[in-house]
């Protein structure tokens, strides 16, 4: 896990990662995405010079529609700390489009100081997106996440920023 966490903070040049997990192949995801994606290139780039820590797990989806989520876990220290899940049934260029889908949202976070716990996290959504369904909890989306989502596995499929194969 360490040597993981670690070779991402090499590629990134970051000494104290924002972006972290026990799972290789979501740090590898965010690796060769935001080496083959600008948007999610700036979306880490962003995400390393905020306040905001983000931890990425992978755990099966209770909800058919539901493949990715964004949590606010605490504010503490002067960081403010997120956990993303992914369904593990997603990879390659469908798994970097999820993280970058919710690595956005992160950003949209880092950029809102007034997001420090659950409630204001609801408050900010309420304010700059829109319910997204979940019969068991109120879930949120911005057209931004979508959008940056989007635009990531556009610039993974498209043969211009390849650089190297992303599959």
């Amino acid at each position: 896990m360490i040597r993981t966490i670690w070779t991402l903070a090499l590629l990134l040049s970051v000494h104290d990662p924002h972006i972290r997990s026990q799972h290789a192949e979501l740090l590898d995801a965010v690796t060769a995405g935001a080496r083959t994606s600008p948007t999610l290139r700036r979306l880490v780039d962003r995400i390393e010079s905020s306040d905001v820590v983000v931890y990425l797990e992978t755990r099966r989806s209770p909800s058919a529609f539901v493949a990715a989520h964004l949590s606010f876990i605490s504010a503490a220290g002067g960081r403010r700390y997120l956990h993303v899940v992914v369904d593990p049934k997603y990879a390659g260029c469908q798994l970097i489009g999820l993280l970058g889908h919710e690595l956005q949202h992160a950003a949209e976070i880092a950029a809102e100081p007034s997001v420090v716990d659950e409630r204001s996290l609801a408050a900010y959504y309420r304010r700059v997106g829109f319910t997204a369904g979940g019969a068991e909890a109120e879930r949120f989306d911005s057209q931004a996440a979508i959008d940056a989502g989007r635009r990531v596995m556009r610039e993974l499929l498209a043969p211009e920023f390849r650089s190297s194969p992303v599959q």
